[in-house]
């Protein structure tokens, strides 16, 4: 198996969510995972941008990612909501990491739905 099959088999069939985005917040590809916590179609996230499923109140903070790429050099993690496309919210934790080729530059993001962990936070308190 050569690496690139590998990338794309282990991309694919992660247990995480994952994304390649480009740099102004546009899905290029994701994976089965990824539909899964959204509840969106592979087809419906790529021929869309990420505010399809941030959430309202966390809209600001998302589009001021994709103002500052080079902020997202090494890596970045923030936690926000996602709404799901049945309109449930959920609690993401999102790493964002810069790949960039001699083309061009894209995020890739790996997506856990941390919405139990918040949850029982929240209950603790």
């Amino acid at each position: 198996m050569d690496h690139t099959s590998l990338y794309q088999d282990a991309f694919e069939n992660a247990s995480s969510g994952k994304g390649v985005m480009t740099l102004d917040g546009h899905w290029f590809k994701v994976n089965k995972a990824l539909c899964m916590i959204t509840g969106y179609s592979k087809e419906e996230l790529e021929q869309s941008a990420f505010n399809i499923v941030s959430h309202p109140d966390d809209l600001e903070q998302t589009a001021d990612l994709f103002k500052k790429p080079s902020d997202i050099k090494d890596k970045l993690v923030i936690d926000q909501r996602f709404v799901h496309k049945n309109g449930k919210t959920l609690w993401v934790s999102l790493h964002f990491i810069m790949l960039e080729t001699e083309q061009s530059s894209y995020y890739h993001i790996d997506i856990f739905d941390i919405s139990l962990k918040i949850g029982t936070r929240k209950k603790a308190k």
